[in-house]
């Protein structure tokens, strides 16, 4: 009777514990993405449109899933190259914040009340928005399929195209994808002068008849003012 009587008092605790991820972690895996990380395209002609996400209420429901599904074992946390150097980022805590927000509005939230507060209240703040690198090594490390940098560009494409506000470093960079398609601000017309006097050609494809990848250009002009010529793979 002891040992049942524990497990009798545990079951109403476990719905808003770790263990959930018992449930949720299969579920999880089985509707991750054909390819994980990647984020769905925008149509910016939709003026009503809301882009990214302020609250809860904006994110997916695939989003919601990962905060439950999470085991909390902070392997992307270990190989976050933000956090590792300093920098105030965890994806899980993102995720583990998350959770915790839900199980305290859950009944409203299940109800469609309005969250309470946004994301940047408890979930991350203003340095750890912008330390993300979006390198992708919390999302491929992660044992049930979670994806936390997704989190992040949410919250990122919200600040910046609902609310216009990013770091002044990033002016440039806009300016010169909206003006010239790249970040430098470099006509395509120097796309390929880093070129110039090499005996390799820019574009060489790749010599199995079947295979469609090869290596290239890349799309954006490949050196910066202050960069080296670099390849890409292409597929």
């Amino acid at each position: 009777m002891g040992r049942l009587g524990s497990i009798l008092l545990f079951l109403p605790y476990f719905p808003r514990s770790k263990h959930i991820h018992l449930f949720m972690a299969p579920i999880n895996l089985a509707f991750r993405q054909e390819v994980p990380g990647a984020l769905l395209p925008l149509d910016l002609e939709k003026e009503e449109e809301k882009f990214g996400a302020e609250k809860l209420e904006d994110l997916s429901w695939k989003r919601l899933l990962d905060a439950y599904a999470c085991i909390m074992c902070n392997r992307c946390q270990e190989a976050c190259p933000a956090y590792t150097t300093g920098k105030a980022l965890s994806p899980a805590a993102i995720l583990i914040s998350e959770r915790y927000e839900l199980n305290g509005i859950l009944q409203d939230f299940a109800q469609g009340k309005e969250s309470p507060r946004p994301l940047m209240d408890f979930a991350l703040n203003e340095e750890a928005l912008w330390a993300c690198t979006t390198c992708m090594a919390c999302v491929e490390v992660c044992p049930v399929g979670n994806e936390p940098m997704l989190h992040i560009l949410d919250v990122r494409r919200a600040k910046v195209l609902m609310e216009g506000e990013f770091p002044q470093e990033l002016n440039n960079a806009f300016r010169g994808m909206e003006r010239s398609g790249n970040p430098w601000g470099l006509g395509q017309d120097k796309r390929l002068d880093w070129a110039e006097g090499s005996t390799s050609p820019p574009w060489r494809r790749s010599p199995t008849p079947r295979s469609s990848t090869g290596w290239g250009a890349p799309q954006a002009t490949i050196p910066g003012p202050r960069g080296s010529p670099a390849a890409w793979w292409r597929s």
